[in-house]
């Protein structure tokens, strides 16, 4: 049984990879083959990106996901990766909203020594209102109709 014929068993509607091919090229191809087996069983895929992936930047992800091809590719924009790697709510402005359809949110301290971000981003993250982030304008400039998720995975507590 592949992933696909899983994932429709299970009745889910969306696909949340990353990418870890380093170069552009060869990483559209392998993203856009995976769009196109995902969409025989109707499936949406979220690109996810942060810093330990190909596509370390919001503005990288957009463009690999142009790359790719497929209309059932759209982006995972979870706020943790989004402000560890120096973004804020405002550069969602610049991206197409049909690409925002999917989010992740979780709290934090604004500042994080980059030692401690991939415990952070794995194991230790703080639900909405424990930390900092700006939430609310973050969510404010998503789309009316985009699938909100808490991620926020603790190891600890």
């Amino acid at each position: 049984m592949e992933f696909a014929d899983i994932a429709a068993a299970l009745r889910c509607d969306h696909v949340c990879p990353f990418v870890k091919i380093p170069t552009e090229q060869a990483a559209a191809r392998t993203l856009g083959s995976f769009g196109k087996l995902a969409a025989q069983t109707g499936l949406t895929v979220v690109l996810e990106w942060f810093r330990y992936s190909s596509m370390k930047t919001l503005d990288a992800a957009v463009d690999l996901i142009r790359l790719a091809g497929e209309p059932n590719i759209q982006l995972n924009v979870d706020i943790l990766h989004l402000m560890r790697n120096g973004g804020r709510p405002a550069d969602l402005a610049g991206v197409d909203a049909s690409l925002l359809r999917y989010a992740q949110i979780s709290d934090g301290p604004p500042d994080q020594p980059e030692s401690a971000q991939g415990d952070e981003a794995s194991f230790n993250r703080n639900f909405p209102r424990e930390g900092e982030f700006p939430l609310v304008s973050f969510v404010r400039r998503l789309p009316r109709d985009a699938v909100l998720s808490i991620e926020a995975p603790r190891l600890e507590r």
